[in-house]
Formats: structure tokens, C-alpha cells, sequence
């Protein structure tokens, strides 16, 4: 965003501080003045813990370009500091209103990502097929509320060709706000499970909260995203305004995986039946979810004209943000022999902020000794000479099983780590 102060102030409907000069560019908006970097328009909100008015004067003295204060606040602010400020009735509405407004201003399509699982997955690889061809803008982090939603369509710049937003909720109405501001002309819905039911009554009742990004899509040219294998999902196509595709892997879809091979950690290869016909690919993401997840980026990618040929490049080498690859050593007894394999073990955080792991072979055949009882890798796991101490909370790993003799250990789930043909373990470090 480098629009000039007299954008800023147009587009709250109110006038800039005397002391600020209109045609002057902002280099970016901040709402922590911890972070606030030269340039940037700093906007004063009102949390439930901090009230960005107690640090108006830090954030210009840091460098910020201006500040936006409530105008019920304002009399606070007085000689210089008054005059680089901008008034506004109250400062968390200015933020989305000028997200709003820079939106319209863009115009390019936007993709709105949500979903009880998936969503995260999901948004990284849809704005990776897409980047494979364009510029993209895409959500980082946890930026997915109304606080960090308006902060990503802050950062879009002309240059951008198209932008793919994680939007998550936990109330009610929260959707139907984020879709207000960001007007996507995609929606992606992946799943539909138990989360947050602190505020709702049922998983109908999360449903029903869910749909509101595919009622809020920006028109009769929007399309709507929809899981087929989710009978709550598939539903929503009802309240789209515009098009609906859908994607699957057990029912009928537009776009669907078929002849599923499952290399364990090592991902999948499936073929992808789409309208432009069957592409084998091969994903390194490991899970079937994560396969339900690339059908989902590749059904709203298609909107953009990206398909198989791209996918077959960027799902080559794409892994999901956070991925850390660690060391893993266990031993397995078959029959009279021992053998130690040594594993690669990955854990990833989920969307729902749980760590999964996945294992990957990378050596075996070997002798394991007497030091059949290791365990490296997870935090807090390890202590004195390759003893196993306690159980990998995060990783939902028990590792009491793993013993002298290196019986196979379990994970929470129950699933064996290893059979005795050691095929790589499945869907390991799910907990339920």
C-alpha cells in the first residue's frame, strides 16, 4: 500500500492532522507500536488487554508517518503530536474501512480460504500454484481475524495479480465481516469438524457459521469452493451467489483423486481427474488429508486458468511452512534378528495448533547393540544416554513402549510404527 495521506484521509471520510502533508506516501499500517517501522500509518486500537492510544507519542517518535486516533480521544494529543494525527470515530472500524477501501481500489480476485481443518494447508498451496504464474499477496501467520485480515490487504500492491486470504472465526458473524471487507471472488471451504465449541451448540451450528464466506462472495462472476466428501459443505452450494465447483476424493466431484498410492512420509501420488482430463502427480505433503487439501488449492486455482502442469511442478518440491525434519532411531525385533531403523521425523502444527509427525526411512539393517532404548529428536523428550523419559506431549508420542528390545511403540492413536515388513506408518501422531 503506498497511498498518499490525502488517500488515507478520503477514505475515512475525515481530514488529515495540520502538520501532516497530504501528498506524502505511507509506507505501510501498523496497529503495534513496538513494530511500527518509518513511514507507516499508525493506527490506534483499543484491544481488550492495551489501548494504542497510550502509544501514540512511541509510535511517531519510532518513525510512523502519522497516527489514527478516536476523535472521543483525541484532546489528549496536543502541540505536534495532535497535528500528525488523524481523527476518526473509532480507530478499529477505520481499519477495516480503509482495508475495504484498498481492496476495492486493487480490484484484482481474491481467494477467502476457511474451514475447521485444512484451511492453512490449504492457502499454502493454492497461493503456491498460483505464484507458479503470478505475483500473489497471502496470508502469513496466524493474520486470518479481523485484526490481521485488514493487515494483509494493507500490504496488496498494484503489482499484485491475485490474493489468497486464510480467514478463521469462532463466533458467529465473524465470517460474514471478514467476506464484507475483503469481498472474495473465490471461497474455499475445506471441512466442517467439532472446533470452537465453546461458542456454538453443535456442529450444525459451526456450519452455519462457516457458510457465511460463501453467502458474503463478491458477486455472480464469484465461485465457491466445496468439499464433496463433507455432506455440510457440499450443501453451502445452495447460498452461493455465483458459480460452485466442488472436489473429492470419495464422492463425485469436478475435481477428484483417483488410484491413491500412499508412500507413508514420503506423501502420495494420485490421479488428478479434473475437466482438462487425468494427470498422474505426485504430492510429498504426507496424509490423505493433505490430498483433499491440493484438490481443494486445485479447484479454486482453476479459476486463475492454473492446472496439472503447474501442480506437477510446485507439488515436486512445495512443503508446508513450519515442516522440521529431526532424527529419529528405533529397533525392531523380527524374529531372531534385531534391526535398527533410523527414521527422519517430521512434526507439523495443524490448523487446529495440535503437532502431528510423520517418519521416514533413511537406513536400516544394522545392528542396534544394547542401546536399543533412544529416542532423539522432540523437545523434552530425551535426557542421559539415549534413555526415553516421559511422554512428547506436543508430538502425542508415548514413548514408555520403546524398550530394551526395541518392540515396536505406539503412538496415542494406536497405529504400530512399524509392521514387521517396515511399511511406513500412517497418519501417525494424530491423537483420538
Amino acid at each position: 500500500m503506498r497511498w498518499t495521506i490525502a488517500q488515507v484521509a478520503g477514505a475515512l471520510g475525515t481530514r488529515p492532522g495540520t502538520a501532516l502533508d497530504p501528498l506524502a506516501r505511507v509506507a505501510g499500517v501498523s496497529i503495534d507500536s513496538r513494530t511500527v517501522r518509518a513511514g507507516e500509518l499508525f493506527i490506534a486500537i483499543h484491544g481488550p488487554r492495551h489501548d494504542g492510544h497510550d502509544h501514540v507519542g512511541s509510535a511517531l517518535g519510532s518513525g510512523a508517518i502519522a497516527a489514527v486516533v478516536a476523535e472521543s480521544q483525541f484532546s489528549r494529543f496536543a502541540g505536534e503530536i495532535g497535528s500528525r494525527c488523524i481523527a476518526v470515530v473509532e480507530t478499529f472500524e477505520a481499519l477495516k474501512q480503509l482495508a475495504s477501501a484498498v481492496r476495492q481500489a486493487w480490484g484484482g480476485k481474491i481467494a477467502g480460504v476457511t474451514g475447521s481443518v485444512g484451511k492453512t494447508t490449504t492457502k499454502e498451496i493454492l497461493a503456491a500454484l498460483l505464484g507458479a504464474k503470478l505475483r500473489v499477496l497471502k496470508s502469513e501467520g496466524n493474520l486470518n481475524n479481523e485484526y490481521g485480515l485488514p493487515l494483509t490487504l494493507l500490504r496488496l500492491e498494484e503489482t499484485h495479480q491475485a490474493a489468497v486470504l486464510e480467514m478463521g472465526m469462532s463466533r458467529v458473524g465473524e465470517l460474514k465481516r471478514l467476506a464484507a471487507i475483503a469481498r472474495p471472488d473465490v471461497g474455499v471451504v475445506t471441512r466442517v469438524a467439532p472446533a470452537h465449541l465453546e461458542f456454538f451448540s453443535s456442529v450444525d451450528e459451526i456450519a452455519l457459521a462457516k457458510r457465511e464466506l460463501i453467502e458474503g462472495l463478491n458477486g455472480h462472476e464469484s465461485t465457491a469452493v466445496l468439499n464433496a466428501d463433507d455432506p455440510r459443505v457440499a450443501a453451502f452450494g445452495g447460498f452461493a451467489p455465483g458459480r460452485v465447483v466442488t472436489y473429492g476424493i470419495e464422492k463425485p466431484a469436478f475435481f477428484m483423486a483417483q488410484e491413491i498410492e500412499d508412500r507413508g512420509a514420503f506423501g502420495s501420488a494420485f490421479d488428478y481427474v479434473s475437466p482438462e482430463g487425468r494427470v498422474r502427480l505426485e504430492l510429498r505433503v504426507p496424509g490423505h488429508h493433505a490430498i483433499s487439501n491440493a484438490l481443494a488449492a486445485l479447484a479454486a486455482a482453476s479459476v486463475w486458468d492454473i492446472g496439472a502442469a503447474e501442480a506437477q511442478s510446485v507439488f515436486s518440491h512445495f512443503a508446508r511452512p513450519g515442516d522440521a525434519w529431526r532424527t529419529l532411531a528405533v529397533f525392531e525385533r523380527s524374529g531372531t534378528d534385531q534391526r535398527q531403523l533410523q527414521l527422519e521425523s517430521r512434526g507439523a502444527a495443524s490448523d487446529d495448533g495440535t503437532t502431528g509427525g510423520h517418519a521416514q526411512l533413511s537406513s536400516k539393517d544394522s545392528c542396534c547393540g544394547r542401546n536399543a532404548r533412544t529416542w532423539r529428536g522432540f523437545k523434552g523428550t530425551t535426557s542421559g544416554s539415549g534413555k526415553v523419559c516421559g511422554r512428547d506431549r506436543q508430538a502425542g508420542l508415548d514413548p514408555r513402549c520403546l524398550g530394551r528390545c526395541g518392540r515396536a511403540c505406539k503412538w496415542r492413536c494406536g497405529v504400530r510404527l512399524f509392521s514387521i515388513s517396515h511399511e511406513i506408518f500412517r497418519n501417525a501422531g494424530r491423537s483420538g
